[in-house]
């Protein structure tokens, strides 16, 4: 079961890896189309959940859904008045894809003691499973920013680039515990199952969505 599991996330996310990638070579008509696209499947888990589930329409998820709607349209804002957004949206994806990839590889695999904090709002992680996302995740960033001569990077000194890369790990971290916590407040295991063992786009942009909004305001702050 588990075995089985893995492999349709696996096939999921080399799917959207090579979708994300062909953004990159596309032109900015397309881009949009997709982005549109996404949107509006955002905004069907939403709302498919307020009219299905009852236990959703509390002040809780009200919030949850202004904050995310403001958070995923602040995105679309980037993409249009920052011309290394792509690059931006690059070093979001490799944290965020490296952190859910190997803390499920990790959590599997130690089957590790789970964090008592937590267990409220997402009981699957462990620890063992937490620190392995965090440390591969946090080394891939800093290599991907160190190795990778964009110019853009080049204006950032070191330091900076290791706290742009902590604080894109720290909020993508906390996105993916808020989604979770709604999720168990309104009683459901995914928003939608439209991605092929990974649920709903919502719950695999759960972290993405916050860490690509917030990293923006980090580049052009710092």
């Amino acid at each position: 079961m588990v075995h089985n599991n893995f492999v349709k996330r696996f096939i999921t996310s080399i799917l959207i890896v090579l979708l994300l990638s062909l953004c990159f070579l596309l032109n900015t008509t397309f881009i949009n189309i997709i982005f549109l696209l996404i949107l509006l499947v955002y905004f069907y888990e939403i709302i498919i959940q307020l009219i299905r589930n009852q236990k959703s329409r509390t002040i809780f998820y009200y919030l949850f859904c202004f904050s995310y709607t403001f958070l995923f349209l602040h995105s679309f804002f980037i993409v249009y008045n920052n011309d290394n957004w792509k690059w931006i949206f690059a070093l979001n994806f490799i944290i965020v894809f490296l952190s859910d990839t190997f803390g499920y590889i990790f959590g599997k695999i130690f089957k590790g003691k789970p964090i008592n904090v937590l267990r409220n709002i997402s009981p699957n992680k462990t620890i063992e499973g937490y620190f392995g996302s965090i440390i591969i995740s946090f080394t891939g960033g800093c290599l991907f920013l160190i190795n990778f001569h964009e110019e853009y990077f080049q204006n950032f000194s070191l330091p900076k680039l290791i706290f742009i890369v902590f604080m894109i790990l720290l909020t993508s971290l906390l996105g993916d515990l808020l989604v979770s916590k709604i999720k168990r407040l309104i009683d459901i295991k995914d928003f939608s199952n439209l991605l092929y063992g990974h649920g709903g786009f919502l719950d695999r942009l759960d972290s993405l969505i916050p860490s690509f909004a917030t990293s923006f305001w980090i580049f052009f702050l710092l």
